[in-house]
């Protein structure tokens, strides 16, 4: 059996966030990630539903007054979290400062206020412990 190949050219992409608005457009209920929710269960997520977590990240990113040009960073573990955070922060032109989850805090600290991120976010509220000194 042949597959059939839905292949977006860069020419309608035009950028990353303009692949997965036309992703969503052309295939919104076919499965776009798996995530592992919980110990022993996996979530499928669809483009629908990626564009839907999207669009709250983008709803709280301009909430808080962020413009394009404007730093975020992320400090999560590899997870469909982490892909939407990215995809939110490249839909409204920010830019994603990813910080590796088990870096030491003076590491992350220098790292923070070197790129100008305005906004943190953790995994965890051991992550924020670790920042509390």
């Amino acid at each position: 059996m042949a597959l059939k190949s839905d292949v977006i050219s860069p020419e309608i992409a035009r950028t990353l966030d303009g692949l997965f608005q036309e992703r969503v457009r052309r295939s919104p209920n076919a499965i776009a990630y798996k995530g592992f929710d919980e110990p022993g269960v996996w979530k499928d997520y669809s483009w629908a539903d990626v564009e839907g977590l999207v669009a709250r990240w983008q709803a709280g990113f301009e909430a808080e007054g962020l413009r394009a040009g404007d730093r975020v960073a992320i400090m999560l573990r590899n997870s469909v979290n982490w892909v939407v955070f990215d995809q939110a922060a490249m839909g409204l032109d920010l830019v994603n400062v990813p910080l590796y989850t088990s870096d030491r805090p003076d590491n992350t600290a220098y790292i923070l206020k070197g790129s100008g991120a305005k906004i943190l976010v953790l995994e965890s509220a051991d992550q924020w412990t670790m920042f509390a000194d």
